[in-house]
């Protein structure tokens, strides 16, 4: 009888751990599916697609950024800036004109110069009609670094139609949250040597200032062209 017990004793010893390797293999399971997920979300954060496309590195998911696929979302908004000519200049300057904009900086290593000549090329497949009703802009989020001079220097190698603008770190706040831009200082130990962050849409918007589309950076060229014609047409 004793024996008995003991080897039921020992069979369910076994029984538990059997059933304890489950449950922990179960959790870690689990676990692994939560960091896959957490890195695709980080992924779909991306604005560009394939090994070899530039995209924006953005560390953290801007609460307010905006859905490509939404057009006609509530976006832009009055604004005061200046251009690269030392020139103040709002959102009235540009009425009556469909408006091509991009949120960068000058010393964005890959991106920003990647999509402004992008946005030449776009401006080039544009019948000589439809790109005189288009208005390129690039407007700085690094106004510590990004003054007039350096604007102006900087859209040159671009579209000579480009207008670049700047400002007061209050004003480029204020035209980042009427546009719903995300960015922000990445810390690389030298506080004249930064990087930014930023999300890397393409704004497109209506004469009366409405959002009419909003292009990721792993549209070509051809398609925002093409989107466009459609739009003014």
């Amino acid at each position: 009888m004793k024996k008995k017990l003991i080897i039921l004793g020992i069979m369910f010893l076994i029984v538990g751990f059997g059933i304890g390797l489950v449950i922990k293999a179960q959790l870690n399971n689990s676990t692994m599916e939560q960091d896959i997920e957490d890195e695709e979300e980080i992924s779909s954060l991306s604005t560009a697609s394939g090994d070899d496309a530039p995209a924006a590195t953005i560390i953290k998911a801007p609460e307010s950024a905006p859905d490509p696929a939404m057009p006609g979302m509530d976006l832009g908004g009055p604004f005061t800036l200046v251009n690269q000519d030392g020139k103040t200049v709002t959102e009235k300057d540009f009425t009556g004109k469909y408006k091509l904009i991009f949120f960068g900086f000058t010393y964005c290593p890959d991106v920003c110069p990647t999509e402004l000549q992008k946005m030449t090329q776009i401006m080039g497949l544009l019948d000589e009609e439809t790109a005189a009703k288009v208005q390129p802009i690039f407007i700085s989020v690094d106004p510590e670094r990004d003054d007039v001079k350096t604007v102006k220097a900087y859209v040159e190698q671009f579209d000579p139609r480009l207008v670049g603008l700047t400002g007061t770190v209050e004003q480029v706040e204020a035209v980042k949250k009427a546009y719903r831009v995300y960015a922000a200082k990445v810390d690389m130990g030298d506080p004249d040597n930064y990087m930014v962050d930023h999300s890397a849409f393409t704004y497109f918007m209506g004469p009366n200032d409405e959002n009419l589309a909003i292009f990721p950076a792993k549209d070509t060229a051809e398609d925002v062209a093409a989107a466009i014609k459609g739009k003014i047409s």
